[in-house]
């Protein structure tokens, strides 16, 4: 069992006012107060958890007394029954938890070796896919990834060499290999003497709730081009202006590097770039698309619908134009542009 050291010149208790949030998960994206019932399992997490240390010291203290102590049998006996009842109530309340709880020791804190996970609950299991053989003994770095923002491990860090309570949001990685967001609580743990001996942390899914703040800022955004673009017409900006301040926009909101509109030209064979960011100097102007369905443009046009592609390399409905392929454009979404009821052309990011 490890004893980390107390902060110098710091009096360190357990702060039982510490209150990590629970996500419900029938009121989506909807922060609120966490409930009583709730507020007393998680102190009671942090108080059994501790507690489970001096219960040790305590049932060792009675092991070495001396045979003729006339009381040693029967307290010794209490003490095994207090934590046996100590341990029912923590496993039941940690099982059963929505969220993912993990406790490790408290130290090390530096890199790269970190505090060693000793136990981790069901939900665990289910949000990350590992065994609980499989991380027991390790760090729960194994859970980050080259999308883990270093400035929220930072902030770890920073709070718990001060033995502080400390809340983050950030990446994690499932076996899998597969991301998500999580937010993750953690709350040092102090016996009745101060010392810290454990790391708490409640980690909670919360990749829906990424995705939609996301979809709002994208929407809220998106209500700004067109807004800016309504400015732009009704100001009498001619269309070839117009368009490059759109296809500019676009590509700010929606955080791409290429952004084009190609207009359909007489005859309905080919589409002629009208106006794009990103691309090659001397292309936006006088680049020339084929409108056949073996480009993505075409493909638009014929289907009449918005058209994502998500890897234009494995891709079987149509072909990458050479202008997508030498700008090495892997991704990509594309929309008609209508006019009076007739497509103008199509408008399409990369």
């Amino acid at each position: 069992m490890i004893e980390p050291k107390r902060p110098a010149n710091q009096a360190v208790k357990l702060d039982t006012n510490y209150q990590p949030r629970i996500f419900d998960k029938n009121i989506s994206f909807v922060p609120r107060q966490i409930s009583p019932k709730q507020s007393e399992a998680l102190r009671i997490i942090a108080r059994q958890v501790a507690a489970q240390q001096e219960l040790r010291r305590g049932l060792n203290r009675l092991t070495r007394a001396p045979q003729s102590h006339p009381r040693g049998e029967e307290q010794q006996e209490r003490f095994f029954t207090l934590s046996e009842e100590r341990l029912r109530l923590l496993e039941s309340i940690v099982i059963n938890a929505n969220d993912a709880i993990v406790i490790t020791e408290a130290e090390p804190l530096e890199e790269p070796l970190g505090p060693r996970i000793v136990y981790v609950n069901q939900t665990f299991t289910q949000m990350t896919g590992y065994q609980p053989e499989e991380v027991i003994g390790k760090t729960p770095r194994l859970l980050q990834g080259p999308k883990t923002e270093r400035s929220q491990l930072d902030k770890i860090r920073q709070a718990l060499s001060r033995w502080e309570p400390v809340r983050v949001e950030l990446i994690n990685y499932r076996k899998d290999g597969s991301d998500f967001w999580v937010e993750l609580n953690i709350l040092p743990l102090a016996d009745s003497t101060g010392w810290f001996t454990h790391l708490l942390a409640v980690q909670r899914d919360i990749t829906e709730r990424k995705a939609a703040e996301y979809e709002l800022k994208s929407h809220a955004r998106a209500s700004a081009v067109v807004a800016q673009l309504g400015q732009g017409a009704l100001s009498g900006t001619n269309l070839d202006t117009l368009m490059q301040e759109a296809v500019k926009l676009v590509a700010q909101t929606l955080e791409v590097p290429y952004c084009q509109v190609l207009e359909l030209m007489p005859g309905g064979n080919a589409l002629f770039m009208r106006a794009g960011v990103g691309w090659q100097e001397g292309l936006v102007g006088s680049a020339i698309i084929g409108a056949h369905d073996r480009s993505q443009a075409g493909y638009t046009l014929l289907t009449g619908k918005p058209v994502i592609v998500e890897d234009l390399r494995i891709e079987t409905r149509f072909s990458g134009t050479p202008l997508l392929h030498n700008h090495r454009a892997i991704a990509g979404m594309s929309v008609i542009i209508h006019s009076q009821g007739n497509p103008f052309g199509v408008l399409s990011v990369h």
